[in-house]
C-alpha cells in the first residue's frame, strides 16, 4: 500500500477522533445546564416546603397565637386604666419652703370647714403615721393642735385656689408638709398615708443609701425620726359637675428631708 493511501485511511480516523471529543464536550455541557435547572428547581422546593411548614405551624398553634394577643391586650388595658385613675390621683410633698403667689381665686363651691372633725383626723392621722413608723424604728409621733390649725388653714386656701401647691410659711416657723389631692372621690387618712409610704416600693427605695428624692419625698417625711408631732386636716368642695374636689395637709415637727441627716433619719425596715 502507498504512503498516501496510509495518510487518507489514518485521517478519517483522526477527524472520527476530534468528533467524539467534540461531542463529550456538548455532553457535559448539557450535563451542567441540567444540574443547573435540578440546582434552581431543588432551591425552590426548599422554600416551599418551608412556606408550607411555617402555614403548617401556624394552622397547627392558632389558638395559641389567640390566646397570647388577648392576653397582651389586656396588660396593655390594664396598665391605661391604671394610668387613668393615677391621673386623678395627685399629691406633692416637700419639707422646705415654696414660693407662691397670694392664693386668688374661687372654686365653685365653698370647701367645707370643721375643726372637730379636723380633730379626729389627725388623730387618726397619728395611729396610721404610727403603724409605718414602728416598722422603721422610728419612735410614735402625737398629735399637735398648733399644727391642726395650720394644716386647717392652708387645707382652706388650697380648695379654694383648686390647686396642689406649697403655700409661703411664716418666716419665723419651719414645718415639714405633705400634700395630697384626689378629684372624683374621697379618701380618708389610712389611704393618703399609705400612698405617700408606698413611694418607697413604687421607686425602689435604696434604704443602704437614703437620701431626698423628690418622688419619695412623702414617704421619707412619713417615718422621719426626728419628727414628733403632727397636725393633718382636709377639705373638700364639690365643682359644677357636683364631683367632690378633696386637699389633704399634713404638717410635720420638727421637719423632716433635712439634707444630710437622712442616715440617722430614714432607716430600712425591721419587719
Amino acid at each position: 500500500m502507498s504512503t498516501l493511501q496510509q495518510q487518507q485511511q489514518q485521517q478519517p480516523q483522526q477527524n472520527r477522533s476530534i468528533s467524539i471529543s467534540t461531542t463529550n464536550n456538548n455532553h457535559q455541557q448539557q450535563t451542567a445546564s441540567c444540574t443547573v435547572r435540578s440546582s434552581n428547581s431543588s432551591s425552590r422546593n426548599s422554600v416551599h416546603r418551608k412556606l408550607n411548614s411555617f402555614r403548617i405551624f401556624l394552622k397547627k398553634y392558632q389558638i395559641w397565637f389567640i390566646f397570647l394577643f388577648i392576653f397582651l391586650a389586656l396588660i396593655l388595658l390594664i396598665l391605661f386604666l391604671n394610668f387613668i385613675f393615677k391621673s386623678y390621683h395627685h399629691h406633692h410633698s416637700s419639707s422646705t419652703d415654696s414660693s407662691s403667689t397670694d392664693p386668688s381665686t374661687d372654686s365653685s363651691s365653698t370647701p367645707s370647714t370643721d375643726p372637730s372633725s379636723d380633730n379626729a383626723f389627725t388623730e387618726e392621722c397619728v395611729q396610721i403615721h404610727n403603724k409605718y413608723r414602728s416598722k422603721h424604728g422610728s419612735k410614735p409621733v402625737k398629735s399637735s393642735i398648733e399644727l391642726e390649725k395650720i394644716a386647717a388653714k392652708r387645707a382652706d386656701k388650697l380648695a379654694k385656689m383648686d390647686k396642689l401647691i406649697h403655700l409661703p410659711q411664716d418666716p419665723n416657723q419651719h414645718f415639714g408638709e405633705n400634700l395630697y389631692m384626689i378629684y372624683g372621690s374621697l379618701s380618708n387618712c389610712q389611704i393618703v398615708t399609705k400612698a405617700w409610704y408606698d413611694e418607697f416600693q413604687d421607686f425602689n427605695y435604696d434604704f443602704q443609701n437614703p437620701q431626698y428624692t423628690s418622688n419619695t419625698g412623702h414617704a421619707t417625711q412619713v417615718i422621719w425620726a426626728g419628727t414628733q408631732e403632727i397636725g393633718c386636716s382636709q377639705r373638700k368642695f364639690f365643682d359644677q359637675s357636683n364631683r367632690p374636689h378633696q386637699y389633704t395637709v399634713c404638717m410635720y415637727n420638727p421637719p423632716g428631708n433635712m439634707i444630710g441627716d437622712f442616715k440617722n433619719n430614714v432607716l430600712p425596715p425591721s419587719h
